[in-house]
């Protein structure tokens, strides 16, 4: 009776002609040797060869590369490549005793073998955006690599929170990096197929957050995936395509200069720090976590929270846990919806109110953030898409009238908002018809 090795293994014949069983580590040493004789090359030393002597052929003979492929897969023993044992070894032995009629078939398996494990990425990423909807809003929830498990009870934690709130707005979610099961190498390849998916819709909002570690080497940002990290200036060459609205929530250290490399017209970026020298592990995350759908974050009154109203509370609420633990602050988030890259801090307002004006006389960030909102009250639920962005525009222009007022003589002023808040009305009468 055979053992559980020698099933493991695959049956070659010794130098007397008999046949053995032998590991897979073993059969591996052979295939190499076998290779490297079919292209023209010596073994390595100290490499064990058992096998039958190999059949002499020219470099890039297709029996050496088949057999070189025989090494690879059984040398990844344990993995998808297994069951390369008993389906593709068979047609190797046979190819050395009669190659001519039985290399097509060699290849023909070689392939099948090699387009099954191409086609399980495909298969992965696929999982994840065959649901995308057009017309629905995006929700992009990635966890990085946590690095002990203290965080990584944490990193999902936080990401619980923001997949339960999309999804009780209705919501497309895509989370990338929670199960354990995920390969560790694909995350960042499912990262960007998930973005190059949410391309194709134009009008509905996508959220895109980012929990856990980054880095920055002064002169690289990164964030931490598990397995290749993510860059951001390849995040930003990756969202070039992307026209819908955008809001990135970037919860990890080191984090600014994302901003700054993602900022543009129609997108919300927030980073956790105000510079890539802060470095420390970021709590921001935890508490804008908490507060993207919590009604005491709700400062207007509106029955749902924004997510700039998010943002302050989540800064706010940063700050007074190191105040209230004694410790030195170590990270200042910004948040940049202007597109200029530079960022506001939630310091520099008192409630929604700005406590300063900006030198060129433009009002300071957040306006475009305050029309955000990951769970809508029933109201702005309940209105079409394109009734929304025009709602959202008009209350857009009204505040920056506001903004205006001290330059205008009185009259005009008066005219303009009478236009505006006329328009507006009209439109919130017609879709509540």
């Amino acid at each position: 009776m055979k053992t559980r090795s020698q099933e493991s293994g695959v049956r070659s014949q010794n130098e007397s002609g008999s046949s053995e069983w032998q590991a897979p580590e073993k059969v591996y040493l052979s295939c190499e040797a076998a290779s490297a004789s079919s292209l023209g090359r010596q073994p390595k030393v100290g490499r064990e060869w058992n096998g039958p002597e190999p059949r002499s052929g020219g470099r890039g003979s297709i029996v050496g590369i088949c057999r070189r492929f025989a090494a690879l897969a059984i040398s990844t023993a344990g993995s998808p490549w297994a069951y390369a044992h008993g389906y593709l070894l068979p047609s190797l032995r046979d190819s050395r005793m009669a190659p001519h009629k039985h290399r097509n078939t060699c290849l023909a398996r070689m392939f099948a073998i090699l387009v099954s494990q191409l086609m399980i990425p495909v298969v992965l990423y696929a999982s994840d955006v065959k649901a995308l909807t057009l017309g629905k809003p995006t929700v992009i929830v990635v966890v990085g690599a946590e690095g002990a498990v203290t965080y990584e009870k944490l990193f999902h934690e936080w990401a619980d929170r923001w997949i339960g709130s999309a999804k009780q707005a209705g919501h497309e979610v895509i989370a990338i990096g929670r199960e354990v099961g995920d390969s560790k190498e694909v995350d960042r390849m499912r990262l960007q197929s998930a973005i190059t998916a949410a391309s194709t819709e134009k009008h509905a909002e996508l959220w895109i957050v980012l929990i856990g570690h980054g880095t920055f080497d002064k002169r690289e940002a990164k964030f931490n995936l598990r397995g290749p990290d993510v860059s951001a200036k390849e995040l930003a060459e990756w969202l070039k395509p992307v026209a819908r609205p955008m809001a990135v929530v970037n919860c990890a250290a080191a984090s600014s200069p994302f901003l700054s490399a993602l900022a543009g017209p129609n997108r919300v970026v927030i980073a956790a720090t105000k510079s890539g020298a802060e470095q420390n592990f970021t709590r921001f995350g935890d508490f804008i976590s908490r507060a993207i759908a919590d009604p005491q974050a709700d400062l207007d009154k509106d029955e749902q929270t924004s997510l700039w109203e998010a943002y302050l509370a989540a800064s706010r609420r940063t700050a007074e846990f190191y105040s209230t633990d004694g410790r030195l602050l170590t990270e200042h988030a910004l948040l940049d919806d202007s597109g200029d890259g530079l960022g506001v801090r939630a310091d520099q307002f008192r409630g929604l109110m700005p406590m300063e004006e900006t030198k060129d006389g433009k009002p300071l960030d957040g306006q475009h953030a305050h029309q955000w909102h990951l769970v809508r009250n029933a109201t702005d639920s309940a209105l079409p898409p394109d009734v929304l962005k025009r709602r959202n525009e008009l209350e857009r222009a009204v505040l920056a009238l506001r903004d205006r007022k001290s330059k205008l003589p009185g009259d005009e002023y008066m005219r303009e908002l009478e236009r505006l808040l006329v328009e507006l009305a009209e439109l919130n009468e017609s879709a509540g018809k």
